[in-house]
């Protein structure tokens, strides 16, 4: 899933092993795939003396939503909120449910910025 403020840009990949998304594409959840699948890259035998062999991995279908905006993407989150605070809505992702989320990102970035591996308890959504 790639996600930007540009709708254009916005672009959802499925995994060679994931289900056929043709489902979808027929909905008019996804548009088709907007790039032509390149040639798998051919396997060399490595030297022996090679320690390491790097190959670019395929680049996976790219699928596309079908979504014009004329605001920027956050708009519609935040008109929510303020809406819900208002009184006159409810909001479309429950607090519980972002702070979990908000969790497992803040926990992620911690990991990556001390290089070491995180495990993830209870305790960690408990507030």
């Amino acid at each position: 899933l790639y996600v930007s403020e540009t709708g254009s840009r916005v672009k959802v990949y499925r995994e060679p092993n994931a289900l056929d998304w043709s489902k979808w594409v027929r909905l008019g959840i996804l548009s088709d795939p907007m790039i032509k699948q390149p040639e798998q890259p051919k396997k060399e035998e490595a030297p022996a003396e090679d320690v390491l062999t790097v190959v670019e991995s395929v680049i996976p279908p790219e699928y596309s939503l079908p979504l014009e905006f004329n605001q920027p993407l956050h708009q519609p989150h935040l008109e929510n909120f303020f809406n819900t605070v208002r009184g006159t809505a409810s909001l479309n992702c429950p607090a519980e449910t972002a702070f979990a989320a908000t969790v497992v990102v803040l926990k992620m970035q911690e990991a990556i910025a001390s290089g070491n591996k995180i495990t993830l308890t209870n305790q960690d959504f408990t507030v």
